[in-house]
């Protein structure tokens, strides 16, 4: 890997605490400008909504676009207000889309009562803007079983294992399920450098291994695909074994100690049958804004005109979540195809690794020269994640 050196008057940089995906999908002329909502109705928790419009690639003209007020509403009259603001992600024209998110504190529902999803959403294009008011049926809050265990498997092969999970109710006959996941991993490299090397000095100097060290860092991902299990055709309301994860062996996930958070919601069979449209339509998984043929449809509607056509589909349930560390042992399949060898080289030729992809790992004497260099990414963890430890992590690396 070569090096590219920059100088910099100023960096400005701009963070994500979530990213939300413009929803494609393959649009006729004229049918631009379809709502999409996503999220869930929690009760006991922080439910969060996203609202867009779908764009189609040929579009020139953005629609106005704006979220009066959202809340969820109890059938015994309760109402619950979200808060929340507009932002911005790039379109396929180089431009932004907008789309709003809003939160809404369902922590206190009362799980004895019905609740609804309601938007009022004003849409159109320059002076022919329309306010609309979008909505759910009343529905019951569904009780999200405990996730029995978080287990692997690892292929054959031994070049891949799986992430799976386990559930099942006695309450129920019949269960409907949905996961969401977010991992946590920690990430070593091949070669723990004691030094560091300054490209304008050039020169090599010894680092405080506690404070400066590149051989620990930590990754993180949260899973944009859905994962669906009906448990109809099981006989009993089980679901085993379903595989909501798979990672190579060459993933760094894979290289210290391996962490997943799993959600698991419980949806009615009716907001089932659009998420396994919307899977089928992308894959063994799948998201909301992923190119969609057709038009799966979920249970929001359009109180001013039912047969609009709107995407997605909200539940009302309770959730569940289970957390497991996985280590690199356990898992026993991680192999780095890197070139991890030392390299010598004289002062004279330091510069020029550097530029091609090396970096220092530690002065051996008895050695000449004794410098040992490396390829960066066999150096350097912060090319695969970042010093942010989390707070739960179990380890005392740093």
């Amino acid at each position: 890997m070569k090096r590219r050196l920059y100088i910099y008057m100023a960096i400005v940089c701009a963070v994500a605490v979530s990213c939300i995906y413009p929803y494609e999908v393959d649009l006729k002329e004229g049918t631009s400008g379809t709502v999409v909502i996503s999220g869930d109705i929690l009760c006991g928790e922080i439910s969060k909504f996203d609202i867009s419009l779908t764009q189609s690639v040929s579009d020139t003209v953005s629609d106005v676009f704006g979220v009066h007020e959202l809340y969820v509403e109890g059938e015994d009259g309760s109402r619950y207000d979200g808060t929340g603001g507009k932002y911005f992600v790039p379109n396929h024209q180089g431009g932004s889309v907008g789309y709003v998110s809003y939160e809404v504190d369902t922590r206190n529902l009362d799980k004895n009562i019905r609740y609804r999803f309601v938007a009022k959403i004003s849409k159109g294009v320059d002076s022919k803007v329309y306010a609309k008011t979008y909505s759910t049926d009343f529905m019951p809050v569904l009780i999200s079983p405990p996730i029995d265990s978080i287990s692997y498997k690892v292929a054959d092969d031994s070049m891949s294992v799986a992430i799976q999970v386990t559930t099942h109710d006695d309450n129920t006959p019949v269960g409907c399920y949905r996961w969401t996941y977010e991992e946590n991993w920690e990430v070593v490299s091949e070669q723990m450098a004691t030094h560091a090397y300054s490209y304008y000095s050039n020169s090599v100097y010894e680092i405080d291994f506690e404070s400066q060290n590149r051989y620990y860092c930590w990754g993180k991902s949260v899973s944009s695909d859905f994962y669906l299990f009906n448990t109809q055709e099981m006989g009993t309301n089980v679901a085993p074994l379903v595989t909501i994860q798979t990672l190579d062996r060459e993933e760094k996930k894979l290289s210290r100690l391996y962490c997943i958070d799993v959600t698991q919601f419980v949806v009615s069979e009716e907001n089932y049958r659009f998420w396994e449209t919307m899977r089928k339509n992308t894959g063994s998984a799948g998201d909301i804004y992923s190119p969609q043929p057709g038009k799966p449809r979920g249970n929001i509607v359009c109180e001013e005109d039912r047969d609009e056509y709107v995407i997605g589909a909200v539940s009302c349930t309770t959730i569940s979540t289970l957390r497991r560390f996985i280590t690199r042992e356990e898992f026993g399949i991680y192999y780095n195809s890197s070139d991890c060898g030392f390299r010598n080289f004289d002062r004279g030729q330091w510069q020029t690794a550097y530029m091609e992809g090396y970096d220092i790992v530690t002065i051996m004497e008895g050695v000449t020269p004794p410098y040992l260099w490396a390829k960066e990414e066999c150096v350097d963890c912060t090319l695969y994640g970042t010093k942010n430890k989390p707070d739960f992590w179990p380890t005392d690396n740093n």
